[in-house]
Parts: structure tokens; C-alpha cells; sequence
């Protein structure tokens, strides 16, 4: 590292600490607020960890509100003004295992059967496409927002959930 980088390093370090903090004390707010939504359960952390919330995700359960899928929620908070999208994806299904299945390296390691049963088992993950499909993610961002802003999130949140049977019978 160059003497320069280390400088501007250290300037921001104080910045990452106190934004960090905001963070958390924004997402705990945000959290204690969502999960009293009927289908809204923000992450679970385990015990004795602490966040840093480079993106924060809920569940959210399309039942809670009269059907509405997942994709009408979110363009109804995006409506709102509330910049989100869904959660990450099922990965294993991109291509990248498969590319790392067919190696030399993998090949010489691994028998075919073992690669082949590897290789099928990623079908029975149904608990993470259960996630994957339901997850809503906002970017940290938004939890460096001044309290107010935090309000607004929750309360587009009910909005869209008191309106969720006319969103749910919508062509959109």
C-alpha cells in the first residue's frame, strides 16, 4: 500500500465507524417497527453478532397480504419511494458451479458419481428457494437516513399492505 492510500485509509476510518453505527441503530429501529407488520420478519441475527447492514433484507409472506406477489409488493414500494428489489438469487444455478464441477481440478479430485450427486442435490435446496423468492433487500443507504426517512419506509410498508387486496387484483 502506498503511503497516500494509507492516508486516505485512515481519514475514512472514522467515517466507517460512525456510519456503521448508524446503520445499526437505524436497522434496529427499522426491524422493531417491520416485524410488527403482519408478513413482514426482518432478519434474524445470531446471537451475540452485530450487523453492519450492507444491505438490509426481510422476508416478506405474499399471504399477510391478500396474495399480493412479491413482485407487485415491490413495485408498490418502489412506488412509494422506497428503493428495494428482491433478495439474491439461487446462485448455484448460474453457471459458476457448473463451470467448477467440469474442471481438471474438481474432475481429478472428485469421482463422476460424486460430481453428478453434487450436482443434483443443489434441486433439493427448496428452503433457499423459498428465501431466495421471498426476500426483499434495501441497499445500506438508506439506513443512513435520517429518522424521518426510516418512518417513511415503515409507513410505505402499511400503506401498501392496507391497500395490498386492490394491488393484488391489479393487471400491473
Amino acid at each position: 500500500m502506498q503511503q497516500i492510500q494509507a492516508v486516505m485509509l485512515m481519514l475514512q476510518s472514522d467515517k466507517l465507524v460512525h456510519e456503521t453505527a448508524r446503520r445499526r441503530e437505524n436497522a434496529d429501529y427499522l426491524s422493531a417497527h417491520l416485524k410488527e407488520i403482519p408478513g413482514i420478519q426482518p432478519a434474524r441475527l445470531p446471537e451475540n453478532s452485530r450487523a453492519v447492514w450492507h444491505l438490509y433484507p426481510f422476508r416478506y409472506d405474499a399471504q399477510k397480504f391478500n396474495g399480493l406477489s412479491c413482485d407487485k409488493f415491490l413495485r408498490a414500494l418502489n412506488a412509494e419511494g422506497i428503493p428495494c428489489s428482491g433478495g439474491y438469487g439461487e446462485h448455484y444455478f448460474d453457471g459458476l458451479l457448473d463451470e467448477a464441477i467440469a474442471s481438471r481440478g474438481f474432475k481429478r479430485l472428485f469421482s463422476a458419481a460424486r460430481l453428478k450427486a453434487y450436482r443434483e442435490s443443489f434441486n433439493d435446496l427448496k428452503g433457499n428457494r423459498e428465501v431466495c423468492a421471498n426476500t426483499v433487500g434495501m441497499t445500506q443507504n438508506l439506513l443512513l437516513a435520517e429518522r424521518h426517512n426510516i418512518d417513511h419506509i415503515i409507513e410505505a410498508v402499511r400503506k401498501v399492505q392496507a391497500h395490498s387486496a386492490v394491488l393484488a387484483k391489479s393487471a400491473a
